[in-house]
Parts: C-alpha cells; structure tokens; sequence
C-alpha cells in the first residue's frame, strides 16, 4: 500500500515524502491526478521518494507511472514516449 507524508509546503511549492511498490504504480497515478486537481502540478521526483509539486491552477491531467528497472532500452523508451508528447519527470 503506497502512503503519503507531507514534507514542506509553501504558498508555491510543496514536498510530499511518498513510499510505493513498483506494481502499485496506478495508486501513483490517480495520487498524481488528485494532486492535479487541487492545483498541485508535479515538478520533479528525487530519489524515488520525494515529489516534489509547484502551485498551479486546478487542472484534469492523465499521468502514467511506470517502474523503468534497469533495462538496457530505458533510454531510448524514455525518448519515445517524450517524442510521443509524453513529460519524463523522472
């Protein structure tokens, strides 16, 4: 079960400590949509853990999460979903 910590949080930016398996990614997303709608919008992640969020406005978005591993395409993956309009944030 992925849960959610708030860090710091100030009128523009907020960090939320975040702990999630791999297979739970669609919790990640609809935690990632939610955040959206509140007008958090995702700006980075950092170490896997930490998300980190600037105020914008309120806004539907469809984010997908998806656990990369180590293969040894996961570049040229990364470029072909940035290509196909995609955000890595990674």
């Amino acid at each position: 079960m992925s849960s959610s910590k708030k860090t710091k949080t100030s009128s523009d930016t907020c960090e939320k400590l975040r702990f999630y398996p791999g297979w739970l990614a669609g919790n990640e997303e609809e935690f990632l949509c939610r955040m959206a709608e509140k007008g958090w919008m995702l700006k980075s992640i950092h170490g896997d853990t930490v998300y980190r969020f600037e105020k914008t406005a309120p806004a539907k978005k469809i984010f997908a999460v998806e656990f990369l591993g180590k293969r040894p395409s996961v570049a040229e993956e990364i470029a072909e979903d940035c290509n196909a309009g995609w955000d890595y944030l990674g």
